[in-house]
């Protein structure tokens, strides 16, 4: 088993399945400032020749206000994700 942190949440993989693809260093130094700023899911995960690609929101760690100004509202999550995974595509493609 593998434990993968994101914020105050821990998730629990089979090992050698899943990875944080916003951590990659190709994401970071090359794929993210592509097209006015690139966007990534939080985990990929491979079974077989199934992929995962998970988005992680946790809206219990946001209770400032200031910090609620960057949460998506739950009725923009769809898009949000939707770009995550596009351009999370276009980046494994690349």
């Amino acid at each position: 088993m593998i434990r993968i942190k994101e914020g105050r949440l821990e998730f629990a993989f089979q090992t050698g399945c899943a990875t944080q693809y916003d951590q990659w260093a190709f994401y970071r130094r090359q794929f993210q400032g592509i097209a006015r700023g690139s966007k990534a899911v939080d985990f990929l995960c491979l079974d077989g020749n199934i992929a995962w690609l998970i988005e992680v929101t946790d809206y219990r760690s946001h209770t400032g206000e200031q910090e609620r100004h960057t949460m998506p509202k739950p009725s923009a999550i769809a898009g949000e994700v939707a770009e995550k995974v596009r351009d999370t595509l276009a980046g494994l493609a690349a």
